[in-house]
């Protein structure tokens, strides 16, 4: 475990929440560190932690992160990760890791952004079956998923 992450966990111990609920902040941290090393690489910066990967993070990062963890998981879930990453958010604005909150403005997920989800799978399937490249489907599949990250971070 990362400096950031052992004083984060700290913080929240000290804040006396219950056992569950640490054990749940504590799996959507690794969830979202896990995420940005990944996001990072494409970089070619290799960070292997959570604080080393603090340079990384952008006022964008929160909404990318809504539109990964919006094809993956159930609402309720995607919420509770959500709400992880706002308190992150703010203990690493607050303990002066970063100069900015990166969550600011960060809101949980609505019936209306599963809905999007919803026809990009249907739309990825009708791409397959008329043919087309895997470079082009992988192209207009990150073209749409950065429209959502964009339409999520502009209709939160």
């Amino acid at each position: 475990m990362d400096k950031i992450t052992a004083q984060f966990t700290q913080s929240l111990e000290d804040s006396g929440v219950s056992k569950v609920t640490l054990k749940n902040y504590k799996s959507d941290i690794n969830d979202f560190s896990a995420w940005l090393l990944e996001q990072t690489k494409t970089t070619g910066a290799m960070p292997v932690n959570l604080q080393e990967a603090i340079p990384f993070i952008n006022h964008d990062i929160a909404h990318e992160y809504t539109a990964y963890l919006n094809k993956k998981n159930s609402e309720k879930t995607t919420n509770r990760r959500l709400s992880t990453l706002r308190k992150l958010a703010s203990f690493l604005y607050d303990r002066s890791y970063l100069d900015f909150n990166f969550s600011e403005n960060l809101k949980n997920l609505t019936v209306e952004h599963k809905m999007v989800d919803k026809y990009l799978v249907k739309f990825e399937k009708y791409l397959i079956s008329h043919k087309i490249s895997k470079n082009t489907l992988k192209n207009y599949m990150s073209d749409i998923r950065q429209f959502e990250a964009w339409y999520i971070k502009t209709n939160s």
